[in-house]
């Protein structure tokens, strides 16, 4: 059976962290999309005036360009933008799923969301951050790399820290309000266990949170890159892949 699928990044990525999972998914074929959130690359001066209504709108653009309610795959703190968007969007939704992601609940943010992963995960160290112009963060380079890319090989991280963009604080900064329309799409959390960034526990107690099925992998906080073919194996069938919890 063939699926649609539209992925959305995490902070300080884009879409281009996307592209080898976009490749695999296609030659299964499977229809599959990517969104830019505004405020990085080409959008970049939008940084300081940005908000996650204007994210979700992005998405939006995006989920209605598929050729049926797509599967919506949110890594980090991409579920901010995906979870806000479910509530709203409910009917075009067929099924969430959440890569080491940050899930606010209702009347959470992705940022209080992410201070609760406590001081195990890298990105909470004093200095992995420093303010950037337009109201945005800068992530510190060493920081980048045990956090996100840990596991991954020397090509795809000097590719990546290439790439990476200050990233936008006022949307991650807005509480969530989300209802019984969110609550009511499937989930599926796909948890890496050596994620640096996202703590294993603090993963798992995500997936609890958002009633999700738990999908166990290994690979660090950028499984597109450390951990690709399990990655793909937990999006194409995430039944035969879950974690007993």
């Amino acid at each position: 059976m063939l699926t649609a699928f539209v992925l959305v990044h995490g902070g300080f990525h884009g879409a281009w962290c996307w592209s080898d999972t976009t490749r695999r998914l296609r030659e299964h074929g499977h229809w599959v999309a990517t969104v830019e959130l505004p405020g990085r690359g080409d959008t970049a001066h939008l940084a300081a005036t940005v908000t996650l209504g204007d994210w979700v709108a992005a998405l939006d653009g995006v989920v209605d360009t598929a050729p049926e309610r797509p599967v919506l795959v949110a890594h980090s703190i991409g579920a901010t933008t995906v979870n806000q968007y479910a509530e709203a969007h409910a009917d075009k939704v067929a099924e969430l799923v959440y890569v080491c992601a940050v899930t606010p609940r209702d009347g959470d943010s992705g940022s209080s969301t992410m201070l609760e992963a406590g001081p195990e995960s890298v990105l909470l160290r004093d200095g992995s951050f420093t303010p950037g112009p337009d109201q945005t963060a800068v992530l510190n380079k060493e920081c980048a790399v045990e956090a996100f890319y840990e596991s991954c090989n020397q090509s795809d991280i000097e590719y990546a820290l290439a790439h990476l963009s200050p990233e936008p604080m006022l949307p991650l900064i807005t509480p969530l309000t989300l209802g019984a329309a969110f609550r009511g799409i499937p989930k599926t959390y796909i948890a890496a266990r050596d994620d640096k960034a996202m703590p294993l526990a603090f993963q798992i107690e995500l997936a609890h949170r958002m009633e999700a099925r738990l999908v166990l992998i290994d690979g660090d906080h950028s499984p597109f890159y450390s951990a690709p073919e399990a990655l793909l194996g937990a999006l194409l069938n995430p039944r035969a892949t879950a974690a007993a919890h």
